[in-house]
């Protein structure tokens, strides 16, 4: 039989052999460790898209953070350096990312709490297309304000203040999930507006991105004023921190709180006729107050116009101070002979009272008489004969005044000679002016 290898096992390799096999195991290591060394950077024989961006601020980025377009992730950023002032970051992205323009912005983003940050880029259909390795401006570029940035920026004593707010807002949390649920069923709609709002935002190309500068512009105008807005929360803070000492007997006024307001709410109730009758008398005396400005002007008119006079009348008025001491002596010596008089007209007064209240008799009585007198006696005959028909006069009957038309009834004569005969009145006293005539209340009496 034929041996192809006529081996023995105790055949050892050749030293070229050895030295081939450690050289081809050696360059395959260094290409592995090449390819883990730049595989971060980029797979090698790959066509990148590469940008270069100019931040002023580019602190806390770190090299391979991730890339990102309307929130994918197109590249990394593949090297960072610094020049005049700036820092230039190298933006690698996938090969078929779609080119940006020159109107495209970037702005350094926090990722998360912890602290990562990524570059998110907006692009814009506007501008010339950026060829690979064009530069964005900074006037392009922006970083946001991370949260390790802000609270770098409070002082210890408000770090120690933001502890103990988030510390008492946990407390206070705990155990109302109940209550915190609930009060998210009231503000699910006033979410939903916040989403319209949001949306309405989105809808506009750019909107969004604009707004985000914007507040951040709001913020920096109160920069210079951040200690007296700090400083303006101490009377609200011991306000609240007296309410958190006296929570105790807080909690016992809001126990009797719907007792006594529905005692208040009847109380009031009550009250309204009275708030109603007021606001009567307020409107009246809003009528009666209103001619008072006119009536003080006026006023003000006549003591103006009157002061003249007034000074005039100062020596009057001294010489009348001057008089007064002896007029005050006169009335005492004249007073005691003044006292009859007093009393004598104060005896008329009711015979004076009755007259007026009949006045009207009495005048009624002159109308009378005066009507009488116009059947007087002629002025042809004698007033002393006696009340004939042929020599009619006054006579001794002097109650009686005929003509000569009249005397031709001897009745007539008899009883003007008999005045028993006329009639008289029911009421010897009538009341006043009850009778306006000469035949009311009067009775013929036989």
């Amino acid at each position: 039989m034929t041996r192809t290898f006529n081996r023995t096992a105790s055949h050892r390799a050749s030293r070229p052999t050895i030295l081939i096999s450690a050289l081809v195991a050696g360059l395959l290591l260094a290409a592995l460790i090449y390819l883990a060394a730049v595989a971060p950077r980029g797979v090698p024989l790959i066509s990148y898209y590469y940008v270069n961006a100019d931040f002023s601020n580019a602190s806390n980025i770190d090299l391979l953070a991730t890339v990102d377009i309307a929130g994918r992730d197109v590249g990394q950023v593949s090297h960072i350096s610094y020049q005049h002032g700036l820092a230039v970051l190298k933006l690698q992205m996938f090969p078929g990312t779609q080119k940006l323009t020159s109107d495209a912005t970037a702005r350094i983003r926090q990722k998360n709490p912890i602290g990562a940050k990524y570059v998110e880029v907006t692009p814009n259909p506007h501008g010339t297309v950026l060829q690979g390795g064009a530069t964005m401006p900074v006037s392009r570029t922006s970083t946001a304000v991370d949260t390790q940035t802000l609270l770098n920026g409070l002082t210890p004593p408000a770090r120690t203040g933001l502890t103990n707010s988030v510390t008492g807002l946990g407390e206070g949390f705990l155990g109302r999930g109940t209550g915190i649920n609930e009060a998210l069923t009231f503000t699910a709609p006033e979410l939903q507006h916040m989403e319209a709002t949001w949306n309405a935002i989105l809808a506009r190309p750019g909107s969004a991105a604009r707004l985000v500068p914007s507040a951040e512009s709001m913020a920096a105008a109160y920069e210079p004023v951040r200690t007296q807005l700090a400083a303006g929360f101490a009377p609200q803070a011991q306000v609240l921190q007296d309410f958190a000492d006296e929570r105790a007997n807080l909690q016992s006024t809001l126990d009797v709180a719907p007792s006594s307001l529905g005692a208040l709410r009847v109380g009031l109730a009550e009250s309204q006729p009275l708030l109603d009758q007021m606001t009567g008398f307020a409107r009246a005396t809003v009528k009666l107050t209103a001619p008072a400005p006119a009536a003080l002007r006026a006023a003000t008119t006549f003591l103006k116009t009157a002061t003249p006079s007034l000074r005039r009348t100062l020596p009057l008025l001294r010489s009348i101070d001057a008089a007064v001491p002896s007029a005050d002596s006169m009335f005492n010596t004249v007073y005691p002979a003044l006292s009859p008089s007093v009393r004598l007209l104060s005896n008329q007064m009711s015979p004076l009272q009755t007259l007026a209240a009949h006045s009207c008799d009495y005048l009624n009585w002159a109308s009378n008489w005066r009507s009488m007198l116009e059947w007087g006696v002629p002025g042809n005959y004698d007033p002393s004969g006696d009340l004939t028909a042929t020599e009619p006069g006054l006579g001794r009957n002097v109650n009686s005044f005929r003509n000569d038309a009249l005397v031709e009834d001897s009745t007539e004569i008899t009883d003007a000679d008999n005045p028993g005969n006329f009639p008289h009145g029911a009421d010897a006293y009538p009341a006043p002016c009850t009778a306006t005539s000469q035949t009311d209340n009067v009775t013929v009496v036989p």
